[in-house]
């Protein structure tokens, strides 16, 4: 009786639009506590297919509703309790309402929303806070808070994300809806994005990764930037900071513009700066680290009614220089580089960047558009252009053989990716969707001097299809793609031209089960298949890789890698307690991997440790988990383990490079006076000592066990245009350490400690 009381409904609701339904429903949902819009709340009306998603301050509005009686139910996340309104429809309306919204937040991130739809791909959503768009951080620091995520890092400039011990051509970026695509071969090679531009990270594990291709074996990671609030006509946002540490300087100024005069235009620019000179370890300086980076990106487009148009431009320029320490002259200064306890060219503080170093470069251009035929369906398509350019300049020889000019690289590489999707969604009902598309991207390389990777040509092609099946407390998203990749090889053997092709196709699959016991309490289950072709460096790369400072050996008779994958969540939230605990396991065949030949090779451009590039049959588990306790309303307190294991499959023996285990605690206490805000943090990091290793299998030992404790304050103004000030310290101890994920650990100490200031400005 009930289910033909609903299809009655909206049978009725139908035939009424169908007359002169033209009366809205709009407002902002609050939060219980501060006082602020929540971010993403649902807003559904009862017994109807109808409802809104707030923005990102919480602003909603439902259209074309015909004159009579609605129940509205307002609700967030797990732990939120929903709201019901009844609201007697005679005229244009608008509601303040309130819910109870617990945010938690971290000197880096915030993590406003454990996705509220019962998602079986084991989504995460969060917004960047204050403190993160203004940290001047690279974005691999600033997504270390999130679970399950922890950067590689090389100095104080470059850092790139790893998700279950995963890094490179395993975790996949999604920036502004286009698939990053550089030389993302090693600990160097940092993804090529300004994150002040992108204020929404989402972290996607399970079936939904079948959307994005291969190479998401560990995730994906999806960088967008804020929804523009169309109430606010212009928006403009500075970010200052300062880092002792290096005397690093950044700003940042964003400019934000929704037309008045044309409803549904709008504009955003974006820059940003950062200068930096060499680093400090506690007792020394590391010679030639310093880096300088400007960046821009402009977006504009028009969302109006069913159309969304955008386009996208940006550019990202750097100059790092490489530690001068690890380029070393001869086999016997290299070998007692290694044993030494600091390297033998201590230098003092500057900001000048000599050979050896980087210069790069990465242009993106996106066009977007999308259609919304009905309210159930809609049809998008993505193309995109990437320009990146690398140009490396080594310290003991130059571009030409003959004539030494130190302004000529020692090579350049130019990598040019067009890229295209055509995405299909819609919604059967209210508890099956559906996703499909198709994607492809046509790529080229090409390079000048000294060889490391030849030309080459690839070309993608891809199709997925997605099913999500949502009832009461269940949920069931199941996922399949197909892709075939060609690459076309150009390289000279002994002056003559080879041109091997290879072809490389797999199917990828998930199957995702989720079920929410109580309010509370949900747990998620994800099992699949994913896989990656080799990249060009695992498969053609000879000789010295210059940032890492290696030679590093490729192999022609790599075999696609493959992975089939279980991983269970468990996630409770309540307005004490938030817990979170992601248990996994892979099973890779042919995992290919960098293996320390541990021999030293002496070359015209100097002495390095020799790498070859390896396959096996690989086991691989681990879990992370994070507690967050909120005894009373102004003090939050967080606690996060990581731990990752990894076994040969074949032999019982470990492999190099996994991280180790790593245990942190910290702090929140906020305080308000008024119209200011408080807050003071601080988190003390374990980071244990990887004895998982196999005896003299890499060229040093594994480091010790080191902790590290951070701490930072910051005071905000609580008005329409808000200043905030935040003062940090990391490394307060100013502990000597080596990182195991550091490459540069062979010959010096990591950062010791860093006093920095942030200032953040905002005017509406």
């Amino acid at each position: 009786m009930k289910i033909i009381i609903r299809v009655f409904m909206v049978l009725f609701l139908n035939i009424s639009l169908a007359q002169e339904c033209n009366l809205s429903i709009s407002g902002k949902v609050y939060d219980l506590h501060d006082g602020i819009g929540v971010p993403y709340a649902k807003v559904q009306i009862k017994d109807f297919q109808l409802g809104a998603i707030c923005d990102s301050i919480g602003n909603f509005q439902i259209q074309q509703l015909c004159p009579q009686k609605y129940t509205l139910v307002f609700s967030h996340h797990i732990g939120c309790e929903p709201v019901k309104l009844e609201i007697d429809l005679k005229k244009d309306t608008i509601l303040q309402t309130v819910l109870e919204f617990h945010l938690l937040e971290y000197e880096g991130i915030d993590v406003v929303d454990y996705k509220v739809d019962k998602n079986s791909s084991v989504q995460l959503k969060f917004s960047l806070s204050q403190n993160a768009l203004m940290s001047g951080n690279t974005l691999g620091k600033q997504l270390e808070v999130i679970p399950g995520i922890r950067s590689l890092n090389t100095g104080n400039s470059i850092s790139k994300p790893i998700i279950h011990g995963l890094h490179s051509n395993r975790v996949l970026i999604v920036n502004n809806g286009v698939k990053q695509e550089g030389q993302q071969w090693g600990s160097e090679h940092a993804p090529e994005i300004d994150p002040n531009y992108s204020s929404e990270v989402t972290l996607v594990k399970g079936a939904s990764t079948v959307q994005f291709g291969s190479e998401a074996i560990a995730g994906v990671i999806v960088l967008e930037p804020d929804k523009i609030d169309t109430a606010v006509p212009l928006k403009i946002r500075y970010n200052g900071s300062y880092g002792s540490n290096g005397n690093v300087f950044g700003n940042s100024l964003l400019i934000v513009h929704s037309s008045r005069k044309f409803k549904g235009v709008y504009a955003r620019i974006q820059g940003t700066q950062r200068i930096g000179g060499n680093n400090k370890t506690p007792k020394y300086y590391l010679d030639n680290t310093g880096f300088k980076e400007l960046n821009f990106a402009v977006n504009a487009g028009y969302e109006r009614n069913k159309i969304l148009m955008d386009v996208y431009y940006s550019q990202f320029n750097t100059s790092l220089g490489i530690f001068s320490g690890s380029h070393i002259s001869n086999l016997t200064d290299l070998q007692n580089a290694y044993n030494a306890s600091e390297p033998y060219n201590v230098s003092s503080f500057s900001y000048k960047i000599k050979n050896p170093r980087q210069e790069i470069s990465h242009q993106t251009l996106r066009l977007k558009g999308k259609y919304n035929f009905t309210k159930k369906t809609n049809l998008a398509l993505v193309v995109g252009r990437q320009v990146n350019e690398r140009a490396e300049f080594d310290i003991h020889k130059a571009y030409s053989d003959s004539v030494f000019d130190a302004n000529k690289p020692a090579f350049r590489l130019q990598l040019v990716t067009n890229s295209g999707e055509l995405i299909l969604e819609h919604k059967i009902n209210e508890h099956v969707n559906t996703k499909m598309g198709v994607t492809g991207s046509y790529q080229g390389n090409a390079y000048a001097g000294r060889y490391f990777v030849p030309n080459f040509i690839r070309k993608n092609i891809g199709s997925f299809a997605i099913v999500q099946y949502d009832w009461k407390t269940w949920a069931i998203e199941a996922g399949i793609r197909g892709d075939y990749s060609n690459l076309h090889v150009y390289k000279y053997e002994n002056k003559i031209l080879t041109e091997p092709i290879y072809n490389f196709q797999n199917i990828s699959y998930s199957l995702g089960l989720v079920k929410e016991f109580s309010h509370h309490f949900l747990v998620k289950l994800n099992g699949g298949k994913a896989w990656r072709p080799p990249s060009i460096n695992e498969l053609y790369s000879k000789g010295l890789h210059h940032g890492s400072a290696s030679i590093e050996n490729g192999r022609v008779d790599l075999k696609k890698e493959e992975s089939y994958a279980i991983q269970t969540n468990f996630e409770y939230k309540s307005k004490k307690i938030q817990t979170y605990l992601d248990v996994y396991y892979n099973q890779f065949s042919n995992f290919i991997y960098l293996r320390p030949s541990l021999e030293n090779v002496l070359t015209i451009q100097g002495a390095f440790p020799q790498y070859n590039y390896e396959q096996t049959a690989l086991n691989m588990g681990g879990f992370d988990w994070q507690l967050d306790y909120k005894p009373f309303e102004s003090l939050s307190v967080t606690s996060k383990y990581a731990v990752v294991r990894a076994e040969n499959f074949q032999n019982k023996t470990f492999i190099v490079g996994i991280p180790a285990d790593r245990l942190s605690l910290g702090f929140l206490y906020t305080k308000k006076f008024k119209k200011i805000q408080m807050n003071i943090g601080a988190e003390s990091l374990y980071t244990f000592e990887q004895k998982r290793v196999e005896f003299e299998s890499d060229f040093v030992a594994p480091p010790k066990a080191y902790s590290l404790i951070n701490m930072n304050v910051g005071i905000k103004t609580m008005n329409k245009n808000p200043i905030e000030i935040v003062l940090v310290c990391n490394n307060l101890l100013n502990t000597t350490y080596r990182d195991y994920l550091n490459r540069y650990r062979y010959f010096a100490d990591d950062l010791g400690i860093n006093f920095g200031i942030k200032l953040k400005i905002e005017l509406k």
